[in-house]
């Protein structure tokens, strides 16, 4: 009788083990939820599109306004897959004369609308999905540190703009408030060797915290040039994994240091430029976030200058960070609108 309760406790036990485990659910986009009315819009199980915000809360609110606002359908579930039967597609679409060309954004959490950053992107006719959108829910990690995400895109060479993918790690920053305490990046530059693998480093600016959930997300665009989005710019994304560790072991802190960055003007009003006058062609990593702790903007640059433009944020405080290519060393800063 011992035996078959110690052999009972034991499949319990290793139950549950297995029920702690993080994993991406259906990253190999195999199941699709049934299209919806009336757009036919589609998405993958545990997965969203921003078509769905954009045409069902975003449209009817601009309608309302006066304001012309197209349709359109941006996520499709593509069988030009790497492995298996189906891929996720994703492209820019062209919304009306307002929004003008929107990049897709893919997420595994739900999206939330931000209605006083759409305003301020309406204006400007550049609608950076990154600004519009915070998250709610994603793959829950019970306490393990992501080490990396990976995944296999494929970014067509017809593409005229690049497109991103990253990964944002949440966990309690205060005992009442849970903020981003890891985040990871990658570009996806026009290519034509189809399907390439993508492995997307995870920074961490908060060691002592465990990780309650993470969000990977994926973007038709990234910033947009002198002429705006490029319409029907495409991502096909398939078999996305995550690793992890037991705790912090293992993962580098990363050293707060000056990488020699200016910035200016500071006060700003319609940009804020970050500067590095070193002459070394390196890649670095920005990360700017509001005063209640959201990502505001998350990108890669070359060369020691970005300019970053503000006309979509409303007046106030703003933090920064800026890491170097191997995500070791981090200069920290704020600046006011």
């Amino acid at each position: 009788m011992k035996r078959i309760l110690f052999f009972i406790s034991s499949l319990l036990v290793a139950s549950m083990a297995m029920a702690q485990t993080p994993a991406i659910t259906n990253g190999t986009f195999e199941s699709w939820v049934a299209p919806s009315l009336p757009y036919q819009l589609e998405r993958p199980t545990a997965w969203y599109g921003t078509d769905e915000v954009l045409n069902n809360q975003v449209g009817p609110l601009l309608l309302l306004s006066g304001v012309p606002f197209t349709p359109q359908k941006q996520l499709y579930k593509s069988a030009d897959k790497y492995e298996g039967d189906y891929c996720a597609k994703i492209m820019t679409k062209h919304f009306g004369d307002s929004l003008k060309n929107v990049p897709a954004l893919l997420t595994n959490a739900k999206q939330n609308l931000n209605i006083a950053a759409l305003m301020q992107a309406q204006s400007s006719g550049n609608v950076n999905p990154y600004d519009l959108f915070t998250y709610t829910n994603g793959t829950p990690m019970y306490g393990k540190k992501i080490d990396s995400v990976t995944a296999y895109i494929n970014a067509p060479a017809t593409n005229q703009d690049t497109g991103v993918a990253f990964v944002l790690a949440y966990g309690h920053i205060r005992p009442d408030s849970i903020g981003v305490i890891g985040q990871g990046i990658v570009l996806a530059p026009p290519s034509a060797n189809g399907y390439t693998k993508v492995k997307i480093p995870v920074i961490y600016t908060s060691f002592g915290t465990a990780t309650d959930t993470m969000v990977v997300g994926f973007v038709s665009a990234g910033d947009a040039g002198p002429n705006g989005y490029f319409l029907n710019n495409t991502l096909f994304v398939d078999k996305v994994e995550l690793f992890w560790s037991a705790g912090t072991a293992g993962i580098n802190p990363v050293k707060t240091s000056n990488l020699g960055f200016k910035i200016y003007p500071n006060p700003a009003k319609d940009y804020v430029v970050f500067e590095q006058k070193t002459g070394l062609s390196q890649v670095y990593t920005l990360v700017v976030y509001n005063a209640l702790g959201q990502v505001m903007h998350h990108e890669q640059f070359r060369d020691g200058q970005k300019r970053l433009d503000l006309n979509r944020y409303a007046d106030g405080l703003y933090y920064y960070e800026l890491y170097n290519a191997k995500g070791t060393a981090r200069q920290t800063g704020k600046f006011t609108k």
